[in-house]
């Protein structure tokens, strides 16, 4: 003879409640580490830029009003980095971005920016000052120019481009990037420059 076991009706509506809970506490989780875009698009799809890839047409300003057209990039090296100070793989970048900044602050043959995505530009310039960061950066509220022109889906998202404006390098988060391995690409680009009247190094 089969038995079944009858669970009270509230038994079952609580542990259904409990469930759905649990799920969206985890959804809200993962939105909140900022890392991942609530648009479509894929950064290494046929859309995203690449390494070979010309970098695209843009123009911005930092945080302080300073215009960043992207034909300013001309005859320099390159760094662009797209960000979200709520995204933990971002943060954990951020040390690297900075101590790559510190060599290379001085250099005229250099540029290092951060392009924010998608975040109050008040929100940025607390986490700086909180985290005491230097590096220079662009607050964009709105996700455009990563999403359409640079068909970012993730973040952080680093470009390094030649003094041509063709990217070079891209990393993402998987895995991050090292300061060791960013030094070694921007010296590079710079290396290939270093001899004739086109020398960059500075």
């Amino acid at each position: 003879m089969n038995y079944r076991i009858k669970y009270p009706y509230h038994t079952v509506a609580k542990g259904i409640h409990r469930f759905f809970l649990s799920v969206l506490l985890a959804v809200a989780a993962a939105a909140s580490t900022g890392c991942i875009s609530d648009e479509p698009g894929e950064a290494d799809s046929e859309s995203g830029i690449k390494a070979g890839d010309p970098l695209p047409e843009f123009s911005i300003s930092t945080s302080d009003g300073t215009p960043v057209p992207s034909n300013s990039l001309d005859g320099k090296v390159s760094v662009l980095v797209f960000f979200r100070t709520t995204c933990p793989d971002c943060r954990a970048e951020f040390p690297v971005i900075e101590q790559l900044y510190g060599k290379y602050r001085y250099s005229d043959k250099v540029v290092i920016l951060g392009i924010s995505v998608g975040e109050p530009a008040a929100d940025i310039a607390a986490y700086w000052n909180e985290h005491m960061l230097l590096f220079p950066y662009s607050p964009q509220s709105d996700k455009l120019l990563a999403q359409e022109t640079f068909g970012i889906s993730s973040v952080p998202h680093i470009y390094i481009s030649d003094i041509y404006r063709t990217v070079r390098y891209v990393h993402g988060d998987d895995p991050l990037a090292s300061f060791e391995e960013l030094d070694s690409e921007i010296s590079a680009l710079l290396g290939e420059n270093s001899d004739g009247k086109d020398d960059i190094a500075g």
